[in-house]
């Protein structure tokens, strides 16, 4: 389920796993075929810095990835293990350090270290026990078990073949261990959310296919595509399917969640210029529902800090003083109230 609500909100987990997963795929690609493995390894590298870049610490769990091999594989001596997970490490190690040498840059990731990163896990606690995110883990897996173990019972009940060898076991438990060096870390802290380990179940799926992947090749094999039964079935999917699609379409313009904030967006985006920066009061510093909708409708920025911008915001609910520098607007909005600055 909570695959669904990630996707539907638009999380930044769902761009972090993008990235991860293309981190692991170079990763593999190079250990598996042996074929360019340095250069594989260095573009997993890469990868593993944009995911880190889009969500932070979470997006480096890839690095992980070079040791699970060593585990499902005999014979892989560990020192080849260090080498590789050094080449994984020093790609965003080094990216990171070129950052820091731009100012902007520099301010912006020591704020998110500092306040976002060790300020939240410190003083912003969401559940009472480390443990909690197993739970809400074995929640989220329980149907894909289910209908895995389900497959593999058919399988022996009618004899289909579903032997899988030890290179396909390894690779499948690997991708199983790499899902949950995405998801069991978020126990180091208690912050925890069921959407935060959305990125690691593509890899959950990934290794359950795997167990039954063989199984289901025979049972696909085995339909005549140009009997009734298969074809009223075509029928049935393609009806459902533009179903979907004119509900989809339906919903265009429609709120699910945050209808003032988006109409009081919407509006923001019709006085202010795209690609602006404003300034907000600085105890609306961590509304990031409010910033990323900006971001991503305007590519309007917002700053909490002591800089002046020609446009500053902040609640309805604050003190109707108007700010030393500014001009109350008269644009109608339902949460907050703007200002110009004098002389804009």
């Amino acid at each position: 389920p909570v695959a669904f609500w990630a996707f539907r909100n638009n999380m930044q987990e769902n761009t972090m796993g993008i990235f991860t997963l293309a981190a692991v795929w170079f990763i593999l690609r190079g250990l598996i075929t042996g074929r360019q493995l340095y250069l594989n390894l260095a573009a997993g590298g890469v990868m593993i810095f944009l995911a880190s870049f889009s969500k932070g610490v979470p997006g480096l769990f890839p690095l992980a990835v070079p040791f699970w091999w060593w585990v499902t594989r005999r014979g892989v001596p560990f020192a080849r293990v260090v080498v590789w997970t050094s080449v994984l490490l020093l790609i965003p190690a080094a990216i990171y350090a070129l950052l820091m040498l731009h100012e902007p840059a520099r301010l912006s990731l020591t704020h998110y270290a500092q306040a976002r990163l060790l300020g939240r896990i410190h003083d912003a606690h969401t559940v009472e026990y480390r443990f909690h995110i197993v739970l809400r883990l074995l929640q989220e897996l329980l149907v894909p078990l289910a209908l895995t173990l389900v497959m593999l019972v058919m399988f022996r009940l009618r004899r289909i073949p579903n032997r899988i060898d030890s290179a396909w076991r390894s690779n499948m438990i690997l991708l199983l261990l790499t899902g949950l060096s995405g998801s069991l870390p978020l126990m180091l802290t208690l912050v925890q959310k069921a959407f935060y380990f959305a990125h690691a179940l593509p890899f959950f799926g990934l290794g359950l296919a795997m167990a039954i992947a063989l199984g289901t090749t025979c049972l696909i094999s085995g339909i005549r595509t140009g009997r009734r039964p298969f074809k009223t079935f075509t029928v049935i999917t393609a009806v459902i399917l533009a179903g979907v699609i004119v509900f989809s379409m339906m919903q265009h313009g429609k709120y699910i969640r945050n209808k003032e904030l988006l109409e009081d967006v919407y509006r923001l985006g019709e006085v202010i210029a795209p690609r602006s920066l404003i300034s907000i009061d600085p105890e609306m510093w961590n509304q990031w529902d409010l910033q990323c909708y900006l971001v991503r409708h305007f590519n309007i920025s917002a700053d909490p800090g002591d800089t002046m911008h020609p446009w500053y915001l902040r609640n309805k609910s604050t003190m109707e003083n108007t700010p030393e520098g500014y001009l109350k607007t008269d644009v109608n909005l339902n949460l907050y109230s703007l200002f110009i600055q004098t002389g804009k």
